[in-house]
């Protein structure tokens, strides 16, 4: 069970879980662009860009980020950094 925990506490894979208009993206590294159509998150290897219409962050931490409204694309690209 230890082993367990520690893995959990260790993981440093890239998680984005969306349900209810929420997008909930876990190990990110930093936010690029931020207004109410477009959110973009720096994901290490990826970015990710939120498209869509009245876009808050309704939860920041330092590896996590909930993304909240009316979500209509969500889109993967290379990050050149």
């Amino acid at each position: 069970m230890i082993k367990q925990l520690f893995n959990y506490i260790s993981d440093n894979n890239l998680k984005i879980i969306y349900l209810n208009n929420q997008l909930d993206i876990v190990n990110y590294k930093k936010i690029l662009i931020f207004n109410d159509d477009k959110i973009k998150i720096d994901c290490y290897k990826k970015n990710i860009s939120i498209i869509g219409n009245n876009l808050t962050i309704k939860k920041l931490y330092d590896d996590e980020v909930l993304v909240e409204g009316n979500i209509k694309e969500v889109k993967w690209e290379d990050s050149y950094e």
